[in-house]
C-alpha cells in the first residue's frame, strides 16, 4: 500500500503548496507504524525516515 500512497502523492502536484500540508499531516498520523511510515517519508521526502 505505501507504493501506491507515494503514487498519489505524485499524482496532485497540481495542487501545489497544500499539497504538502495534507500529507504532512497525514503522514504524521502514520508515525507508529514505522515500516509504512519510512516508506511514505522516502517516496515523498517530507519527513526524515525513521530509525528502526
Amino acid at each position: 500500500m505505501p507504493g501506491y500512497l507515494v503514487e498519489l502523492y505524485a499524482a496532485t502536484a497540481h495542487l501545489r503548496a497544500q499539497r504538502r500540508v495534507v500529507w504532512r499531516e497525514y503522514l504524521e498520523e502514520q508515525r507508529e507504524f514505522t515500516p509504512m511510515f519510512n516508506e511514505i517519508a522516502r517516496g515523498t521526502g517530507l519527513l526524515e525516515v525513521r530509525a528502526d
